[in-house]
This record gives C-alpha cells, sequence and structure tokens, in this order.
C-alpha cells in the first residue's frame, strides 16, 4: 500500500490540474489516486474545485468498501490489497 508521497509522487502528471490543487491536499489526493478510490475525469483533470456530485461520491465509497472495484491508474487491472485485519473487541 502507497502510504508516503514518495510512494505516490509518480503519479502528478496523471492529472493535467495538479498544480492547482491546494499543497496541503495533494497527497491525500494522489494516495487516493493511487490506491484506485479516484480515477479524475476523462479529459485527465481532477476538477479539485468541484463538488462531487451523488454519483461520484457513491463510487467513491463502493471502492473505499470493496476493493474489487477498484482500478489502478491508467489500467484496467484491478488494484490488489493485502486482507484487513479483523479487530478484537476490547
Amino acid at each position: 500500500v502507497k502510504n508516503t508521497y514518495e510512494d505516490v509522487k509518480i503519479y502528478e502528471n496523471h492529472l493535467t490540474d495538479f498544480l492547482r490543487i491546494i499543497q496541503s491536499e495533494r497527497v491525500y489526493i494522489l494516495k487516493a489516486y493511487a490506491l484506485g478510490l479516484i480515477k479524475g475525469y476523462p479529459d485527465r483533470t481532477f476538477k479539485h474545485n468541484n463538488t462531487a456530485t451523488r454519483a461520484e461520491a457513491i463510487t467513491i465509497v463502493e471502492r473505499f468498501l470493496d476493493a474489487e472495484k477498484r482500478v489502478a491508474p491508467n489500467s484496467d487491472v484491478n488494484v490488489q490489497f493485502p486482507p484487513v485485519p479483523e479487530e478484537k473487541p476490547a
């Protein structure tokens, strides 16, 4: 799993409007992109000033909850994640 800015900075040029994104938010957007939670728009923009539509928000939540729906950047191959450990009751 990509955890640091160094791990995800290779995706900076995938979004043509990346440098317009507020600097403090860039790493989080790149992490979500690298994990396949978001893909951006077909014109390779992220449109950071737009409000997500209901459909876009639902898609992000579905990808968060179901790893099978995540898609690697610029690929049709699903992103593979290690299993999430079960929480143990306190």
